[in-house]
């Protein structure tokens, strides 16, 4: 099969699975940014802040391995979807929160959550990337995890700046809808999806399974006895 370059099709699975990762840690990040008028608002010790921190972390933990056993039974589209409104639900919640209580009960949604990020995301890589590709496929992917706290720690930083702690999150939140809306609208298996030619599908069917491709070594017929 000819070698083909990367082509339009999945230059959009790219950007979701970049950016679905970024907002993951964008999300993360808002309590860091509003910290401090959170912490006066509701009368926080350091304490208190501490496991507001680390509580999305201890749902995180705990979820991912069940999200990965749910990706394989229910599918990236559908996984993937269940998971970004959760946490961006939380986020909303955060957001709406009255007290230490409620915000805690926020960031443990939000941990469960986003649990389901790198299992959706290495399913999508596998179902969508040659296997040529998988390297760049990953790399991409992760670079959404150092990109959304570099840009969120700016952004966000704006947002509570100019609409006070709980727009932050209510921001962050909606931002969140608004990548799902696109995921549901345009994210769908190769064999089913509208935004790519037979060229490129019948590339991603043949080698997604780990299949040659031309430039893979071939035995030597010296010590293999087989023919170049």
């Amino acid at each position: 099969m000819q070698q083909q370059g990367m082509t339009r099709g999945r230059i959009w699975i790219y950007l979701l699975l970049f950016t679905g990762c970024s907002i993951n840690y964008i999300d993360r990040i808002v309590l860091s940014v509003a910290a401090q008028p959170v912490a006066a608002a509701f009368h926080l010790s350091t304490v208190q802040l501490g496991y507001l921190f680390s509580a999305f972390l201890w749902t995180y933990l705990v979820a991912v391995l069940p999200w990965g056993m749910w990706v394989d039974k229910y599918g990236t589209r559908r996984s993937t979807a269940a998971g970004m409104a959760i946490w961006s639900l939380a986020t909303l919640a955060t957001g709406a929160s009255w007290s230490f209580a409620s915000l805690f009960a926020s960031r443990l949604a939000m941990g469960f959550g986003e649990g389901a990020t790198y299992p959706a995301g290495g399913r999508t890589i596998r179902e969508w990337m040659p296997a040529g590709e998988r390297g760049l496929a990953t790399v991409v992917f992760n670079c959404g995890g150092y990109a959304g706290p570099a840009l969120g720690l700016v952004t966000m930083g704006y947002v509570v700046s100019e609409l006070g702690w709980r727009g932050g999150f209510y921001v962050a939140g909606a931002v969140g809808f608004v990548w799902l809306l696109a995921w549901l609208i345009w994210f769908r298996q190769p064999e089913q999806a509208r935004f790519i030619g037979e060229a490129e599908r019948a590339k991603i069917l043949a080698e997604r399974g780990g299949a040659a491709t031309p430039g893979t070594a071939r035995p030597c017929p010296r010590c293999c006895g087989a023919a170049a």
